[in-house]
């Protein structure tokens, strides 16, 4: 994999200045396998997990390299910090309403074009279900 795009300096509502870069597949693996996610505890654990993420993306805090514990990267941060981290993270990264609108549209367009799994186009009028 190519070196990601680093992004900033992002000054935080404390003064603190911040790098980060776009998350992969590999940091939401890494981090969903290093947190324990159950029935009871599912909304936790999936907060945990966006939260780990964000944490794994930090490059530089302040100029120095953020804890490698993901898991600690927050703790001394003020709450304020972590929130306005968070919100620029996820209108960057995250499924914005926006995407949200343009997976639809594309979504829409793929199944309105009928293409089998052998790569055949098939007629409007196809007879397979959905499971």
């Amino acid at each position: 994999m190519a070196d990601q795009k680093v992004y900033g300096p992002l000054t935080l509502p404390s003064g603190a200045e911040v790098y980060f870069r776009r998350p992969t597949g590999l940091d939401r693996a890494n981090v969903m396998d290093a947190i324990e996610i159950n029935d009871e505890q599912f909304t936790k654990g999936s907060i945990q997990v966006e939260n780990g993420i964000r944490a794994k993306c930090l490059v530089k805090v302040n100029g120095a390299d953020p804890d490698v514990n993901f898991k600690n990267v927050f703790n001394a941060w003020d709450d304020g910090d972590v929130q306005f981290y968070t919100e620029v993270f996820v209108q960057m990264f995250g499924m914005t309403d926006e995407k949200r609108s343009s997976a639809k549209q594309a979504a829409a367009f793929l199944l309105g074009s009928s293409t089998s799994t052998d790569l055949s186009n098939s007629t409007a009028g196809s007879t397979t279900t959905a499971g």
